[in-house]
């Protein structure tokens, strides 16, 4: 038998192939020719590319890894996510708790939160999570580059002002983790059917 570490380790370098290759995806959608680190939000670019690499390697692997990371305190404070989620628009502003918003676990959060809430609008989850990762790219491409380009797409996209889902997100409580965590059942493939 292989103990957890080796295979978790194992599983993280697969996974982040699937990450980075989603980088790719969220740059060709959105039609950029910047870096990622220029592209705002920082929490919907790597927040996106965390829960995806997570969703696969609870697919293919059978570990849920996202379930240990968002829990873990050390990673991430949901406090600093819940009262300033503005400091998650940019790489240079995000938290360095443990590292640089460590895995990527408090930008996971706020995208997962984010789901949740197009959630209650009788979205399904596959389709929340394709609004997220594909159509909000697609309604970035269309907007003339500025300070707000991101947030006139994230309206178009999810209904809500930026401002709005931000206030929403204050009311999330780390009660609330294991309730706004990607279904068991949840396939990449639903979401970009």
């Amino acid at each position: 038998p292989q103990d957890w570490t080796s295979s978790r380790n194992r599983i993280r370098t697969y996974a982040v192939i699937v990450h980075e290759y989603f980088h790719v995806y969220q740059r060709s959608l959105s039609k950029s020719e910047r870096a990622l680190s220029d592209i705002n939000p920082k929490w919907l670019v790597e927040g996106g590319a965390k829960v995806l690499e997570e969703v696969y390697a609870r697919q293919y692997y059978k570990k849920d890894l996202l379930k240990a990371d968002i829990q873990e305190r050390e990673r991430w404070s949901i406090k600093k996510v819940t009262r300033e989620p503005h400091l998650y628009e940019k790489h240079k502003t995000s938290p360095k708790k443990n590292g640089f918003d460590s895995m990527y676990t408090g930008s996971a959060f706020m995208l997962l939160a984010l789901v949740n809430e197009l959630k209650k609008n009788n979205i399904s989850e596959e389709e929340a999570f394709e609004l997220v990762f594909r159509e909000y790219w697609i309604q970035r491409s269309k907007q003339a580059f500025d300070n707000n380009y991101w947030r006139v797409a994230f309206k178009n996209t999810f209904g809500m002002s930026v401002e709005d889902f931000y206030q929403r997100l204050s009311k999330y409580k780390r009660k609330d983790l294991k309730k706004i965590l990607p279904s068991k059942t949840l396939m990449i493939q639903d979401i970009f059917s």
